[in-house]
């Protein structure tokens, strides 16, 4: 998909949108006390179907909510008279084949309608919005998100039968390079959150703390597709993860299982808001990154089938193996978003690897080394900064000669939001 192919994202990676219109009148009512998950599904499918039919008509074919809170998974927080959702309400918008799509500003400015609107409500809510035609769904390969949409997915407008247009897939042919993908995801999204919070205290700051969660749990989903064993639920996950650990590993681990078991089980109440997330400590953080930042490059070792025991080397045969045209869609795609970014630095890497590969080998290099850098200075460094440097596409400009290991932190997010948000290549 060119101006839209689906992608999560964080309220933290949201870039900066154009004004909107003021919520319109409707019908809907405020949330009910106590609010639950299927109540809040409700208003704000509601309320962005709302948004999205006034402005585009007929030319909608259909409109799904998909995500945690299309399964009733959201995490959600009550404040004072208002329902807060942690982390964002995910749409795909169906177009008639013979209609344009709209443009990424043109969504983000319905969505930011419908947050006004959810939010004279009682409900805040992140809101993202993707556009696609029919003919995305049909030529879907098997990934995690497709089967999630198949399976998941939420008609509030249009025809729910349209999802059918996506290819069945068994669950155990689910792309292994995807699920680290998953993965590298989320470290990515925690780089961001930890670089902008303040280390202090014994208690997480509640951004992160979630950030942490949603680290956890999708660190025990990337697990169970290389373990064939993948569930399309939160709940579902940590049920077979526990069935494992007590029958022994079918694969195993680089974590011992029972231990891996134990924290996704912990993450698991705290994303379904079956524990209280406030009050989580640094020692659950810690355990939480010293496990993903071990699954990574195990996980990275089995995709490209090799016995070295150097994640560098894994890295490098997994570049080497991206095919030419693959590699070109990537940075072809990457350049359009940001043209800014089309610099003799950015030629010199295209022969190298895609931009997804290098700004998640900075990732996982600045992820690894967090757990040391909590009792140094602000200002502290990164033992990998000219590796790390040498990652990224765009560089900017460091307030100091050497850049501290935060600054590198927010330029890998920077980069991850500039060249692959809404994309999948």
């Amino acid at each position: 998909m060119r101006r839209s192919a689906v992608s999560r994202r964080d309220r933290t990676m949201r870039p900066p949108r154009p004004s909107a219109h003021r919520p319109f009148p409707g019908n809907a009512p405020a949330l009910p006390d106590p609010v639950g998950s299927e109540s809040v599904a409700e208003l704000i499918g509601r309320g962005v179907a709302l948004c999205c039919e006034r402005q585009w008509g007929s030319g909608l074919q259909a409109l799904f909510l998909t995500g945690s809170l299309a399964r009733g998974e959201a995490t959600l927080s009550r404040e004072g008279r208002c329902c807060r959702v942690i982390g964002d309400a995910e749409f795909l918008a169906i177009f008639d084949a013979k209609t344009g799509l709209p443009s990424r500003p043109a969504l983000d400015e319905v969505a930011m309608a419908a947050e006004f609107w959810l939010q004279a409500r009682g409900c805040r809510c992140a809101v993202t919005i993707s556009a696609a035609h029919p003919r995305y769904l049909r030529r879907l390969p098997p990934h995690i998100f497709g089967y999630e949409l198949r399976r998941w997915g939420r008609a509030v407008l249009g025809d729910a039968a349209i999802l059918s247009l996506i290819p069945a897939c068994d669950p155990r042919a689910l792309p292994a390079e995807d699920a680290w993908g998953l993965l590298s995801n989320r470290i990515v999204e925690h780089l961001g959150q930890l670089a902008a919070c303040a280390w202090t205290g014994h208690t997480l700051p509640p951004d992160l703390a979630y950030s942490t969660v949603k680290l956890g749990v999708d660190m025990a989903t990337s697990y169970l597709v290389f373990a064939g064993a993948y569930a399309p639920s939160y709940r579902e996950r940590a049920t077979r993860l526990a069935a494992m650990a007590g029958a022994g590993p079918r694969l195993r681990a680089p974590v011992p299982l029972s231990a891996l078991s134990r924290l996704v089980t912990q993450c698991t109440d705290l994303k379904l808001g079956r524990a209280d997330l406030t009050g989580l400590d640094w020692g659950f953080w810690r355990s939480v990154v010293e496990a993903a930042t071990s699954m990574w490059p195990w996980e990275l070792g089995r995709i490209v089938e090799t016995e070295d025991n150097s994640w560098r080397a894994a890295w490098q045969r997994l570049a080497r193996r991206t095919s030419k045209p693959r590699r070109w869609r990537s940075w072809a795609g990457a350049l359009r978003r940001c043209p800014s970014a089309r610099t003799r630095r950015v030629l010199a890497l295209v022969a190298h690897a895609t931009p997804r590969q290098l700004i998640y080998r900075a990732a996982y290099l600045l992820l690894g080394e967090a757990p040391l850098m909590m009792d140094a200075p602000a200002d502290a460094s990164s033992r990998h900064a000219a590796e790390i440097a040498d990652c990224l596409p765009i560089l900017a400009p460091w307030r100091a000669p050497a850049p501290s290991w935060r600054e590198l932190a927010l330029a890998v997010e920077s980069n991850y939001r500039a060249l692959l948000t809404h994309t999948r290549s």
